[in-house]
Parts: structure tokens; sequence; C-alpha cells
């Protein structure tokens, strides 16, 4: 399956990656961990499986104020 990361270097996006591997963790009962690159900060998903969930925690996320639509979450392969 296709792996992709995505990256952020914003605290509200940082906030929202912490919130998605919460969630990721407790559906799919997978082990994972926030990795640094530089001033990045990553989180490698599967994104076949996973993209429904992802996009509907993170417009969640962005209607409760917690992470800024104009930073944001950037796709990494």
């Amino acid at each position: 399956m296709e792996k992709i990361y995505l990256a952020t270097n914003s605290q509200s996006g940082s906030d929202f990656l912490q919130i998605l591997l919460g969630k990721l963790t407790k559906f799919n009962g997978e082990s994972r961990q926030l990795t640094m690159k530089g001033n990045y900060r990553l989180l490698e998903i599967d994104s076949a499986r996973n993209s429904f969930t992802i996009m509907s925690i993170y417009n969640a996320c962005i209607l409760l104020g917690w992470v800024k639509p104009e930073e944001t979450i950037a796709e990494v392969k």
C-alpha cells in the first residue's frame, strides 16, 4: 500500500497531527509516533485506508478552531 507523510512546522498543524495520531491509533490499533525532520513534524500514514478518516478529522478540527486552514498540512512523498 502507498505510504505518504503529512508534515507541518506550525503549532496548530502539530496539534492536528497529534489528534490524528490518537484517532488513527484508536480506530486502527496501530502504534505510531510523530517524527522530526529538520523543523517539520511528520506522520506516516497509509493513504488508501485512512484518507476519509484524515479529512473528516481535519475538517472537524478546522470547524472547532483547533487548526487554521491557512496553516496547511503538506503531503510529502
